[in-house]
Formats: C-alpha cells, structure tokens, sequence
C-alpha cells in the first residue's frame, strides 16, 4: 500500500469499510481491533502479504467485550513485520472494563450504582479516567480472624475478634 499505515482502526469507523483510510467518509478505518487483525490474517492467507503492515489506532477508548486473541498466525516474518501502533502518538485506551451507569445518591451522602458482574470480579473503579480509591475497613489497621478457619465449610467462615465487625453492617 502506498500510505505510511496499511490499515487504520477509529472509534467512529465502520468495520464495512476497508480500514485503508484514516477517516471516515465513502470509505474509513475498521471501528474495531478484532476486524484489522482479520483484514491482516486475509492477507496472509491470500499470500499478499509481502512486506510490513501496520495497524495504525486511532486516539479513543476501545472496549472489548471479549478478549482479542492474537495467535501465531498473526505473527509476521522477518520480510514482513505486522505492528499496531497509536496513530502519531495520539492516546488509545482498549479497555475490557464496563461503564458503570445509573448511579444515585445514597440518604448517607455517597454515591451507589448497581455492577453488573456476568460472574467476573471487578478490581478496580475508574472515574473520569482516574482509578479511584475502593472502601476499606478499617481505615487503618487490620481485622485479624480470630482462631483456626474450618477445613469443611465451604466457603470457608471467619470468626473477628469481638468488636471488629458492627452489626448494623450486615443491614
């Protein structure tokens, strides 16, 4: 191909174009990670690929709602190199998180939404692009179980020290 990239990915692209322009219009970039990797592997497998490619993303976030695989008929050769790369440094975010939404004040003043999980642990909570501080308690220290654990419960069941855990927590 004749540009500096070989296929283009943007958040406002349509993975029924091409992928060979870096905008939209009749023609534009993939809107999606998965669509250039395959547009890469349909060169390989036609035998056109005969020199480097490059992946050229776009700036934006780029949500997966699964994971992208990438597997060693992805690889290039040594005539024929396959990278992804930011578009001239613009900032690309891919993210397999989900956005929260629906969030309402609570009578105490904070602020709760209901996390749809699909069964996945959720780590991490991200606000305005800034991982934000999850709860802790307590605030300092430790909680120490008191005594051994049992080996036959399932799952297994802490007993705290007196006094550690409120009451009113379980409401």
């Amino acid at each position: 191909m004749s540009s500096k990239y070989d296929f283009y990915v943007a958040p406002n692209g349509n993975d029924a174009c091409s992928g060979t322009r870096p905008k939209p219009g009749k023609d534009g970039p993939f809107v999606t990670l998965r669509r250039a990797r395959d547009a890469v592997r349909a060169l390989k497998a036609g035998g056109r690929l005969r020199g480097p490619v490059t992946i050229a993303v776009r700036g934006g976030v780029y949500r997966l709602s699964e994971p992208l695989v990438f597997t060693a008929e992805d690889s290039g050769t040594d005539d024929a190199g396959i990278t992804y790369a930011a578009y001239e440094d613009e900032p690309v975010t891919i993210s397999g998180g989900s956005l929260v939404g629906g969030w309402r004040p609570t009578a105490s003043g904070l602020w709760s939404a209901t996390v749809e999980t699909a069964g996945m642990p959720w780590t991490q909570l991200f606000v305005n692009g800034r991982r934000a501080q999850r709860a802790r308690m307590p605030l300092q220290g430790y909680y120490y179980v008191e005594g051994a654990l049992p080996d036959h419960e399932h799952p297994p069941v802490f007993r705290y020290q007196p006094g550690d855990l409120k009451s009113e927590w379980a409401e």
